[in-house]
């Protein structure tokens, strides 16, 4: 009785996490691309009633990012999303576009290009908090407490966990300097 019992919950735990994997997971992924689908829509639709210039680098910046967002979720991968947000992290000249566009919207409070930014940046920081919450309350802490005695290991983790909630800490700016 007791091996059915515990076999039954194994083939439990395996169909949950089946059903994870192969539908929810794809499904709250999907939500999100479509999410971004519709910023990108907003975005063009400000253009084309000429809210927005077409040159203007802040249009063409946001435009940018929900582009390589949008690709980046077709085949959704932790390790490429981490990729591409590091990448935003580490580009100094986004960095400055991103800061100069932060400055304009304090400026400008109001209007549907700061809905979108802001949007944009809270879709990409609730993506980032949801899809790392594993490796920042466990897998992190296991590796630095199991290669703590390798100072080489210990000092990757760190800096990867350390460029993730530099990340985090970008997007909270960005969302609090939007709208």
């Amino acid at each position: 009785m007791l091996f059915l019992n515990i076999a039954l919950s194994i083939l439990c735990i395996w169909a949950a996490m089946y059903l994870n994997r192969y539908c929810l997971r794809i499904a709250r992924i999907d939500k999100v691309r479509f999410k971004l689908f519709e910023l990108r829509d907003n975005l063009a639709m400000l253009r084309m009633k000429g809210t927005i210039n077409s040159n203007n680098t802040e249009y063409k910046t946001l435009m940018d990012l929900l582009n390589k967002s949008i690709n980046t979720l077709d085949e959704f991968s932790l390790v490429e999303f981490l990729r591409f947000l590091i990448s935003i992290s580490q580009d100094r000249a986004l960095q400055l576009r991103l800061r100069a566009m932060t400055e304009s919207l304090e400026r400008h409070k109001d209007g549907d290009f700061c809905k979108i930014v802001h949007s944009f940046f809270s879709t990409m920081h609730d993506m980032l908090n949801r899809h790392t919450r594993l490796l920042r309350l466990v897998i992190i802490p296991v590796l630095l407490f199991v290669l703590y005695p390798v100072n080489v290991w210990k000092v990757v983790v760190e800096k990867k966990a350390k460029q993730i909630d530099e990340i985090d800490e970008g997007f909270e700016h960005m969302i609090s300097a939007s709208c």
